[in-house]
């Protein structure tokens, strides 16, 4: 079984470490930090109207926000990781 001895093996330990950018975690946190406040308030309005078309809409716009800030939250994250080697990134 390869598993064990990969885990064993101190230069298959290291193969992958990397280091984190300290302004990119910062601003990962921010993001959702940012993300989670708009998208509570934004649900905050779905109980301050009568409208279900408008109830829809508030729901609809705050799980987006939401959504796109967990998306960009990861994203700057992944950024902030950084390896030894080169990382890129390609179109579909």
């Amino acid at each position: 079984m390869i598993l064990p001895n990969l885990l064993l093996d101190p230069q298959a330990l290291g193969a992958l470490q990397g280091t984190h950018n300290a302004a990119l975690v910062t601003l990962s946190w921010l993001i959702a930090l940012a993300a989670s406040y708009a998208s509570l308030e934004i649900i905050r309005l779905v109980g301050s109207t009568d409208s279900r078309l408008w109830r829809r809409w508030w729901l609809l716009a705050g799980a987006s926000v939401m959504g796109v800030g967990v998306w960009s939250m990861h994203f700057v994250g992944m950024h902030a990781y950084q390896l030894s080697f080169p990382v890129t990134h390609a179109p579909c």
